[in-house]
């Protein structure tokens, strides 16, 4: 799988999540992409209403906003992809430029839809969606990508393990030493080993692969990788879900029995065995009531999670338009001033309240700044000054309105503190906050013309 695109944001919590889209057929460079306001969104789908709910399949869905033709192309690759050509893999960290761990990660699904996009740019914006792969499952059969032989015993956590690593197509995403498979599950019998830390129940106990078929007209049919792991979930009380970069198989008493020596373990992507252990993990502590006071009876199904992971907070700056400038500049090089309000000295400028905004490492400033030409002169103004042929026809008359807006800017904070947006580049660098009023430069913000006649 090769890397084609990639997204970087900050949520209002000061996690940093990247977002790295593969592509099975790129053989090109990877580009930056642009995520709309809301960052992504992720959703568990849990459709019963019993405790048991089994497999809970989650899927992301985030909106892509298209800046150039790269983009676009991009967006069209993806609405007609197969299944598995695009992947996403979403990663964690407490610091913008490191530290990243696995997160999410998931298949990106052909139906895309656009509509308009109100965020950061002016156009349209795509909304995908990528799945963890469990909810497919339904259409792969138990062998399709796993041989087993029909009589052979194989543990239950094996089944799970290779159903998830060749059967949901993700599995890329983990290196061969990540941890790739978290369980908590403490049911034994006296057969067993006595359950420990490295003593895995479901590594002790298996079935013989013609469990996983039914007779058909006489004919033993393989059942479906999704129903083969909801069987084993329902058969040990537990649930199978995709979180915190780690697929999970926990019993859902283990959350209300914490206290008595709940067991978790982890298996590494490259090996069966397992990797790490520990006792009494998922501990609500002191004053947590999200699972307390629950029994054995009485905890409740999860029905829906959906979980927002947005931008920061976006200020909606502007709530009426600003007269910015108007003077009148004829073909022989004469002046003239339409309107006597100006913004264009240290003195007399444009300021806007931004509210509070608390400093955090990585962090940006996005604004937009619409400009719309507005002429307020009347039409003998307009004539005299600017009644000059252009063009080859003769005998005609051209007008040329032309509009350019050139700006400075800077923060002024409540302490005291200014800082300017250095626009040159020296010596700061381009397009870089600093408290240094030296070197700034403008930036011409628009600049468009209108020729009539």
């Amino acid at each position: 799988m090769a890397l084609r695109k990639e997204a970087i944001f900050q949520n209002d919590k000061g996690r940093f999540y990247k977002l790295n889209i593969y592509d099975s057929t790129w053989g090109g460079l990877s580009s930056d992409l642009t995520l709309s306001a809301r960052g992504f969104d992720l959703e568990y789908q849990c459709k019963d209403r019993t405790r048991f709910t089994g497999v809970i399949p989650s899927y992301v869905t985030f909106d892509v906003v298209a800046e150039n033709a790269v983009d676009e192309a991009f967006i069209e690759d993806v609405r007609g992809a197969a299944y598995k050509r695009f992947q996403l893999e979403i990663l964690e960290s407490t610091s913008v430029g490191s530290g990243y761990t696995n997160w999410w990660c998931g298949n990106i699904l052909a139906d895309v839809s656009d509509e308009q996009n109100l965020s950061f740019e002016a156009g349209t914006q795509t909304t995908f969606t990528a799945t963890d792969g469990l909810a497919q499952l339904e259409d792969v059969l138990v062998n399709d990508n796993n041989t087993y032989n029909l009589n052979d015993l194989t543990t239950f956590v094996d089944y799970i393990r290779q159903c998830l690593l060749n059967d949901v197509g993700t599995s890329f995403c983990w290196g061969a030493s990540d941890r790739f498979l978290y369980t908590m599950c403490n049911w034994s019998n006296d057969f067993m080993p006595s359950v420990a830390q490295n003593v895995d129940p479901l590594r002790q106990s298996g079935c013989i692969f013609r469990a996983f078929q039914e007779v058909v007209n006489g004919q033993n049919l393989t059942i479906s990788s999704f129903e083969m792991l909801d069987r084993i979930c329902r058969a040990w009380g537990a649930r199978l879900f995709l979180s915190d970069g780690q697929w999970r198989f926990i019993q859902n008493n283990s959350y209300s029995q914490m206290s008595s020596g709940q067991f978790r373990r982890s298996y590494l992507k490259g090996s069966n065995t397992i990797d790490g252990s520990g006792v009494d993990d998922l501990i609500v502590s002191s004053g947590g009531n999200i699972l307390g006071g629950g029994t054995f009876d009485v905890l409740p199904p999860v029905q829906k999670v959906q979980i927002p992971y947005d931008f920061l907070h976006d200020f909606d700056l502007l709530a009426e338009d600003v007269l910015i400038w108007n003077t009148v500049t004829d073909v022989s090089g004469g002046t003239g001033t339409l309107t006597s309000t100006t913004y264009r000295s240290s003195t007399n400028f444009n300021s806007i309240d931004l509210g509070t905004i608390n400093a955090q490492t990585g962090a940006s400033l996005n604004w937009n700044l619409y400009a719309i030409p507005n002429y307020f002169g009347t039409q003998t103004q307009i004539t005299n000054s600017f009644n000059t042929a252009f063009g080859s026809s003769p005998g005609v008359s051209y007008k040329r309105l032309a509009t350019r807006v050139v700006a400075r800017f800077k923060l002024v904070g409540d302490g005291g503190q200014t800082y300017y947006l250095s626009l040159t580049s020296t010596p700061q660098g381009g397009k870089e906050w600093t408290t240094s009023s030296t070197w700034i430069g403008n930036l011409t913000i628009y600049d468009e013309a209108s020729i009539f006649h």
